[in-house]
């Protein structure tokens, strides 16, 4: 933590997403078997009906001038900026009906800044329940942070790593708050990804709360058998007396 970057304390190629590195279990024989979570196209249908009255919260302004030109002045969405107190969340929350609303601040803000965005929404939300009022979906959204289809873990997608482990939690502690999180893909138009969403061009599959968008297609996250030897490997470039960060 502090002011030291992640890349000046290891060197990128030992840096691993934690749901891709192989997991380790072992049988009554006492024979190890390898395990590693694979990103597998969902193959769900669109929904119906496109998401209307949505909350888009954290586009930087130049992204949500950009949505709000694509998506026309009939468009029900809103936007607001990151670093929003839960006050502030709060009415905004109950100032309408919202159907969806998505935060999409975990890949622009610092990470401090980020989680403790992500916090007060959880909060305000939370806050909101107490009131007797109904809640809509919410998706937290990141970019590159899961290792899908051939992509390699970066210093960003690290930094984004939290995302996962936040959702989980808040499912865990707060199941009548219906959380997801969604991995847009790198190098494609921020704008365009959640624009098909919000049209359900892209689906989230019911009973997933994570996907990552590649190539258009919707993938979500599996436990399968690995391929990869437990003696060690060229491709993960693991080495007998290498340090790991996992």
């Amino acid at each position: 933590d502090g002011d030291i970057g992640i890349e000046k304390i290891i060197p990128e190629s030992i840096v691993f997403n934690r749901q891709s590195f192989p997991w380790s279990t072992y049988n009554t024989a006492s024979e190890n078997h390898l395990y590693e979570t694979r990103w597998i196209s969902s193959n769900v249908e669109s929904r119906d009906v496109a998401y209307e009255n949505c909350l888009i919260i954290g586009l930087e302004n130049s992204v949500a001038d950009k949505m709000k030109l694509k998506l026309g002045d009939n468009s029900t969405c809103a936007f607001i900026g990151a670093d929003n107190s839960i006050e502030e969340l709060h009415e905004k929350i109950i100032e309408r009906q919202w159907s969806l609303i998505i935060e999409c601040s975990c890949n622009k803000l610092d990470r401090n800044r980020a989680i403790k965005s992500n916090l007060n929404l959880v909060q305000a939300l939370i806050a909101v329940l107490g009131s007797g009022k109904s809640i809509p979906e919410v998706w937290i959204t990141s970019i590159g942070s899961r290792i899908a289809a051939g992509g390699t873990a970066t210093t960003d997608a690290v930094m984004q790593g939290w995302v996962s482990g936040f959702v989980k939690t808040v499912r865990i502690e707060r199941p009548d708050i219906e959380i997801f999180h969604v991995d847009i893909e790198m190098d494609v138009s921020v704008s365009d990804q959640i624009i098909k969403l919000i049209n359900s061009s892209l689906t989230i599959p019911p009973g997933d709360f994570e996907v990552a968008i590649r190539d258009q297609i919707v993938l979500v996250p599996r436990l399968m058998e690995s391929k990869i030897s437990s003696e060690g490997s060229d491709k993960m470039n693991v080495q007998e007396d290498g340090t790991y960060v996992i």
